[in-house]
């Protein structure tokens, strides 16, 4: 799988995409303000974090498909994390990995805010089972931080997320409601103020 996404993540470049997240990134880095100083489609997580990773390495194409890279391959442990947990199939979790890489970093290898929302939104998924399996405060505070970074990657995913695990907070048995709500509203809140 590493071999394949490496693969994947050097090849050919999207100027029109790629071009315009790797262009606002610098921008930030640059003192540009988004919104301010330059329209994004999109809320500014991607280009936030993408003029972080810069700050450190240098910016570049290849240092923007590195941190790509990284998004595909936690996506794919999660993926198989999750599966392997609710179907106890590890041929299963691998054939789910294996047309997430296929589907996903195949068609999108850059740094766009979606394949992001897909990182995040797997880790709050998984955030959500280990709070379920533990009942442990501290994975419902970071499944509502998870949640808020998605928001903040795209807007419509991360209100989905933060929607369906508040309704998931009041309807699964065995979960201390307005407790967990609050724990939950509070990893959520931190990130987005």
């Amino acid at each position: 799988l590493l071999f394949f996404l490496i693969n994947i993540h050097i090849r050919g470049i999207i100027l029109y995409d790629e071009g315009q997240i790797v262009n606002h990134a610098q921008r930030i880095i640059n003192g540009d303000i988004p919104y301010l100083d330059f329209q994004f489609f999109y809320t500014p997580g991607a280009i936030i974090l993408l003029s972080l990773i810069f700050k450190i390495f240098g910016s570049s194409f290849i240092v923007e498909r590195i941190a790509s890279l990284f998004f595909s391959l936690g996506s794919s442990i999660l993926i198989y994390k999750i599966t392997n947990y609710i179907s106890k199939k590890t041929l299963l979790s691998l054939a789910s990995v294996t047309v997430f890489a296929l589907w996903g970093p195949s068609v999108i290898n850059f740094f766009w805010p979606i394949m992001g929302c897909i990182f995040l939104g797997l880790l709050n998924v998984w955030f959500m089972v280990k709070y379920l399996e533990t009942k442990s405060d501290r994975y419902l505070f970071l499944a509502g931080a998870t949640a808020s970074f998605v928001l903040l990657f795209k807007q419509n995913f991360g209100a989905a997320i933060f929607i369906s695990n508040t309704i998931g907070l009041f309807v699964l048995p065995n979960v201390k409601r307005l407790q967990g709500f609050i724990k939950y509203s509070s990893g959520y809140l931190i990130p987005v103020f």
